[in-house]
């Protein structure tokens, strides 16, 4: 008994399948969390497509939160972050201790564990200027 031929199909998936979106707290639209909707989506080749979204949600929300995504390492962080702004900014005044783990690519500010970071939270009702902060350690 043969078995039947059974021929590919090419399978077109849209950039809005990719993702489900959703606010940090549903009480609230500051911060609007896009994540993976499936395995391996590339999110900076997504941000690309979809720079002219991300802006939208960033302007409207305050904040667009990136969760989920598989990027590990100072280099592909760079790579998002060329996708999604003009030109990265060099960090000049130099406030705060912070490494440089890349190309125009810092830590959020290095102190010891023992020490605390107090945080001021502030609302914008306009985005003049984009941070880029990775929220776990990634590998130079």
């Amino acid at each position: 008994m043969a078995l039947p031929q059974i021929k590919r199909r090419a399978v077109t998936v849209s950039q809005e399948s990719q993702v489900r979106s959703r606010y940090l707290n549903p009480d609230d639209e500051f911060i609007y969390v896009v994540e993976p909707a499936m395995k391996d989506v590339d999110l900076t080749t997504w941000a690309s497509v979809n720079k002219r979204l991300i802006e939208t949600k960033l302007y409207r929300h305050g904040a667009v939160l990136f969760r989920g995504f598989d990027i590990n390492s100072s280099k592909q962080f760079e790579a998002l972050v060329a996708a999604l702004s003009d030109e990265p900014m060099e960090y000049r005044e130099r406030s705060s201790p912070r490494s440089q783990v890349g190309e125009k690519i810092y830590t959020s500010t290095d102190y010891p564990p023992d020490q605390k970071i107090f945080l001021v939270a502030t609302r914008f009702a306009k985005i003049e200027s984009r941070i880029g902060l990775p929220l776990r350690q990634i590998s130079a």
